[in-house]
C-alpha cells in the first residue's frame, strides 16, 4: 500500500469517526452523572449532568453529550460525581 504525505493510506483515510468508537474512554460511560467544567482543570460549576451520549468528532476528539446541556463537551470538561454513603455528593 502507498502512504500518502500524511503517513496513511488511503484506505486509513476512509475510515469514520463511528469506526473509532469502540476505542473511547472507558472512564465515562452513558447515564454517568457528571460535573462540567467550563475550563478543564478549574472549578465545576456545582451542577450534576448526566450523559446521555458519548462520540468522537474527527480528528479522534472524544465528546460527550449531557441532559440539561446544548450540544457536546469534551469527554477532559467532566468529572465523576463523588459518591457518598447518603448518595451523590
Amino acid at each position: 500500500m502507498k502512504r500518502g504525505k500524511s503517513g496513511i493510506t488511503a484506505s486509513e483515510k476512509q475510515k469514520t469517526s463511528a469506526t473509532q468508537l469502540g476505542n473511547l474512554n472507558p472512564i465515562f460511560v452513558k447515564g454517568d452523572p457528571v460535573h462540567y467544567h467550563s475550563v478543564i482543570g478549574g472549578p465545576h460549576d456545582d451542577k450534576i449532568y448526566v450523559i446521555r451520549g458519548i462520540g468522537c468528532l474527527p480528528g479522534n476528539r472524544e465528546v460527550a453529550w449531557l441532559e440539561g446541556k446544548a450540544g457536546c463537551v469534551d469527554l477532559e470538561a467532566l468529572s465523576h460525581v463523588e459518591q457518598t454513603k447518603g448518595g451523590t455528593k
